[in-house]
């Protein structure tokens, strides 16, 4: 955490659900927490689901949540910050372009690896 923003962008394979329960734990000091970021997220529904649920049934309410979104959602995006009362804010960051790349090179280069695996033992 730095200056009151909880960085959940480098949390690979932890799910908003498992974020969520985290923040509902009483040993988090949320008063410090002022922010979220959980711009690496890319499935709207989850992340609407997400901000819905911090609104509805959470202890701890962020005045801010960074989150990464298509234009299409720009939309429910206005809408949810006049539901939730939190400032949504969307990130279009180069650093989120560069996360994706590296996540897709990734898959790409597990792909990859299988294929010539795959080749190799047909040989």
């Amino acid at each position: 955490m730095k200056d009151g923003v909880l960085d959940c962008t480098n949390l690979e394979g932890i799910s908003l659900q498992e974020i969520f329960n985290f923040l509902q734990s009483p040993d988090i000091v949320k008063d410090k927490v002022v922010s979220l970021d959980i711009s690496t997220y890319e499935n709207w529904k989850e992340v609407n689901d997400f901000i819905l649920q911090l609104n509805d049934n959470s202890s701890f309410k962020p005045q801010t949540i960074k989150v990464y979104t298509f234009y299409r959602y720009m939309e429910d995006i206005f809408n949810l910050r006049l539901k939730a009362g939190i400032n949504i804010t969307n990130d279009t960051y180069v650093k989120t372009v560069d996360h994706r790349k590296e996540v897709l090179l990734k898959k790409f280069l597990q792909e990859f690896k299988k294929i010539i695996l795959l080749k190799m033992k047909n040989s």
